[in-house]
């Protein structure tokens, strides 16, 4: 099977009447800051077995463009390019929204939780031609200490996903993980993918963001 599947991907709540939160405060302290106008840049980095790593010539670039209601919940809509699931073309990336701690997409997956270091919070089988190609689950790992990216030095949580394929393949680590940093009041970090007949580790570097408001 020379298919190639590309890893990193990366259950809703319900809308209380309560007074709406200041928006430079609900950025202030959401892993995901969620509003028009707000948006993030990455670059794209290549890591060997050995541990070197070289810069590639990818970026991504994403931006809050707008938002829409779904079911009586406010849902915010991510746009831009997001390589290599899109091939770096500029269209919808995802439709999320924040519900108490948790981001969810639009078909109800969580995609990351500030306070929730037990669950298994997603999870999926990969199967191709009646073929088993991987199992993939996604949990929390608590704060790992500062992460370094070129925006900046951040405290941040850790969306890991567990990748076990159900044969060894030689050279290439089983299980694998994907790891997806998340700081307080900026958002995502840095992501890791990569393609299972590859040993190497992709990176995506957060550079420069912006928030809307400031």
């Amino acid at each position: 099977m020379r298919k190639l599947f590309v890893l990193g991907l990366t259950i809703a709540l319900f809308a209380s009447c309560q007074k709406s939160p200041d928006p430079e405060l609900s950025s202030m302290f959401s892993y995901t800051p969620m509003e028009i106008g707000n948006y993030w840049v990455y670059a794209h980095y290549q890591i060997d077995s050995a541990g070197i790593e070289l810069p590639t010539s990818h970026t991504d670039s994403i931006i809050i463009s707008g938002d829409t209601l779904i079911n009586g919940s406010r849902y915010f809509i991510f746009q831009g390019t997001n390589y290599p699931w899109n091939g770096g073309k500029w269209q919808i990336v995802s439709i999320m929204k924040d519900s108490s701690g948790y981001l969810v997409d639009i078909n109800g997956i969580i995609r990351f939780a500030s306070d929730n270091f037990t669950d298994i919070l997603a999870s999926k089988v990969e199967v191709y031609n009646g073929d088993t190609l991987f199992t993939l689950s996604y949990q929390m790992e608590a704060a790992v200490g500062e992460v370094t990216v070129p925006a900046g030095t951040f405290e941040a949580l850790n969306y890991k996903g567990t990748v076990t394929m159900p044969m060894d393949r030689p050279g290439i680590k089983n299980p694998r993980y994907i790891n997806t940093f998340y700081a307080k009041g900026t958002g995502k970090i840095l992501e890791t993918y990569f393609f299972l007949n590859d040993s190497r580790i992709n990176e995506k570097r957060l550079v420069r963001y912006g928030l809307a408001g400031k």
